[in-house]
């Protein structure tokens, strides 16, 4: 998995500007406000600075000679987050702060009928509102879980691609009780989001995550702005 080179956040294009405006959506709907969605910025943020500290991840990163990851704030606090304008303009939520930045990055996984401890065990995509999309995220996760007659208390890891602080709201309100597997490294809003290589990133967490919790199951899931989202379920079985 490579480094990350951080790039300046833009609501400039298509996609970014169809993505906030859904976070939007979801914030009114459900009455997230943006200090409320500051906590879980800054929580990611330290997950994140607790792994790099810790070299959690360093086996699954590629080291580039003179780059090292730039979205980790060690030194974010909540009164700056709670500073930021929003994106949109008054009255709402949305800041770069509990936005993900978006950065460069490369990430590979591979499927292989070598033996290895993890398999894929499903896979699921769902499609839905584009103006409601962090929402899919939910929705491909409970798909997948259904579909394979588990619930979450089956669950010893969970990442989701948290593009947004929303997404880590919703976990909490579907989810409540199970903060704890969830995204333990961090996520999306410290690492940044690299588009194309956003999800292999999450699955590569998920595995590290069933490796460190010595669990037997994960799910990763990740929405996309088009309105659709894709869930994985995995196995671990130990080395």
């Amino acid at each position: 998995m490579g480094a990350y080179q951080v790039a300046q956040f833009s609501p400039d294009s298509v996609s970014q500007s169809v993505m906030i405006e859904a976070a939007e959506n979801i914030c009114l709907d459900y009455s997230f406000q943006k200090n409320y969605l500051n906590h879980y910025a800054l929580k990611s943020h330290q997950k994140a600075v607790h792994a790099k500290e810790t070299k959690l991840l360093d086996e699954l990163i590629f080291p580039i000679k003179d780059f090292e990851d730039q979205g980790i704030k060690d030194t974010l606090t909540l009164k700056l987050l709670d500073r930021l304008p929003a994106i949109l303009g008054k009255n709402k939520q949305i800041t770069v702060g509990n936005a993900c930045l978006t950065h460069d990055g490369a990430a590979f996984v591979t499927l292989s009928q070598r033996e290895s401890p993890f398999e894929m065990i499903d896979y699921t995509e769902v499609a839905g509102d584009p103006k409601r999309c962090p929402e899919l995220v939910v929705k491909a996760t409970k798909a997948i879980l259904e579909r394979n007659e588990l619930t979450m208390s089956c669950i010893d890891a969970v990442e989701w691609n948290e593009a947004f602080a929303v997404t880590d709201a919703l976990f909490d309100y579907y989810f409540s009780g199970f903060r704890d597997i969830y995204n333990i490294f961090g996520g999306a809003l410290a690492y940044g989001h690299p588009y194309g290589a956003s999800g292999a990133i999450n699955l590569l967490h998920l595995m590290q995550a069933l490796k460190l919790k010595k669990g037997k199951l994960g799910v990763t899931a990740i929405a996309a702005a088009g309105g659709v989202a894709i869930a994985i379920l995995v196995s671990y079985k130990g080395e």
